[in-house]
């Protein structure tokens, strides 16, 4: 697998915190998205609301019992005020390793991608700036979290590299 390099201008994310077993995580992140999708209209600064961005924040993520942290939100300008409830997350402009999955999510391919992604970053000689977590892209006319199976399911994945 190669990565796809790009460059990314600084982004801003405003995201609800979703906590749960990593087999949980994938009931508890499209109800917290229904969630927060029905509070964007009241959210100043949301960029694109059919642009869903999920995202890792470094020393946030790992919590005791084998559970996880992640974030569902939208990218807000640099000067949104985000809600007490959500947290705000800045994304560096830079360069940034980008990877794509499409298809069903229930398949032995998807449970090898991210594997293969931190696999790949070390292969290709990139080395991820961790402090930033990353970033999962979900886009509404690509993404059905209704329906895990279709085959036109589309994920996109953003690491962040430093520049050594």
């Amino acid at each position: 697998m190669t990565p796809n390099v790009i460059e990314r201008p600084a982004t801003v994310l405003a995201g609800k915190r979703v906590v749960g077993k990593p087999k949980q995580l994938g009931k508890l992140v499209p109800q917290a998205w229904k969630e927060l999708r029905g509070r964007l209209s009241g959210i100043p600064g949301v960029v694109d609301a059919s642009r869903q961005y999920g995202f890792l924040v470094a020393g946030d993520h790992k919590l005791a019992l084998g559970r996880l942290a992640t974030y569902i939100g939208v990218e807000v300008t640099a000067e949104a005020e985000i809600p007490d409830d959500l947290r705000r997350h800045e994304l560096p402009a830079g360069r940034y390793a980008e990877f794509e999955y499409v298809g069903s999510f229930l398949a032995k391919e998807f449970g090898a991608f991210y594997p293969s992604v931190f696999g790949a970053l070390e292969e290709n000689g990139l080395k991820h700036a961790a402090e930033y977590g990353w970033v999962e892209l979900y886009e509404d006319a690509s993404h059905d979290w209704e329906d895990k199976t279709k085959a036109t399911n589309r994920l996109r994945v953003l690491f962040p590299l430093t520049e050594e």
